[in-house]
């Protein structure tokens, strides 16, 4: 075997197993990206924050995007895709987080309207799987805007309360809200449901 043809041989070799780890690399993810809520998102006020994150750390993310559907109308709040390092990288993409934290009804791009509405994130990496279109990974979940103020009603005021003692305070909130209790200066008493009448906390 001359020098030439077995230089073109190893050449091959080292191309071929090159080829192999790219394809185990990018056909063997087979985990799609994870998106995550890092805080509630069920009651949502004109300032309650959308917090999320997504990340994938195997071949990275290709694309994102958040939408909220309501009324029949959807209102994107993100669609990004983001860079490859090429087909002959092993690593796919060059991003593999994505974070989020923004107030979606701050926009006048998001109306204010009531009634039940619905958040849709989705999210693709860049595997070869599923026809090299990549694994897919969408979160879908319905909240309840609400913009009106709730509405206190008092029942029962507490008595007189002496240093050291303690009282009880009747009230009622409507709608349901996500925190409620009785400030006194700096100290907060959350509230507790009263065992014997719906919708009224003490």
């Amino acid at each position: 075997m001359s020098k030439k043809v077995f230089l073109s041989v190893i050449v091959l070799a080292l191309l071929a197993i090159y080829l192999g780890l790219i394809g185990n690399a990018r056909w063997g993810d087979s985990t799609p990206p994870e998106i995550s809520l890092e805080q509630p998102f069920e009651q949502v006020g004109p300032t309650t924050p959308l917090v999320l994150r997504i990340h994938d750390n195997e071949t990275g993310l290709r694309d994102i995007s958040v939408r909220i559907i309501h009324n029949l109308e959807t209102f994107t709040l993100a669609d990004k895709s983001f860079p490859s390092d090429g087909w002959l990288s092993a690593a796919g993409g060059q991003d593999q987080e994505f974070t989020m934290d923004v107030v979606p009804y701050a926009s006048a791009d998001l109306p204010r309207r009531q009634g039940q509405a619905q958040l849709i994130v989705t999210a693709r990496d860049y595997s070869w799987r599923n026809w090299f279109e990549g694994n897919g990974q969408r979160l879908e979940m319905e909240f309840t805007p609400q913009f009106t103020p709730p509405r206190l009603e008092l029942l029962s005021p507490p008595t007189t309360i002496v240093q050291g003692g303690s009282g009880i305070v009747r009230y009622r909130v409507v709608p349901e809200v996500a925190i409620h209790g009785v400030k006194i200066g700096r100290a907060f008493f959350p509230g507790y449901p009263s065992p014997d009448k719906a919708g009224m906390f003490a």
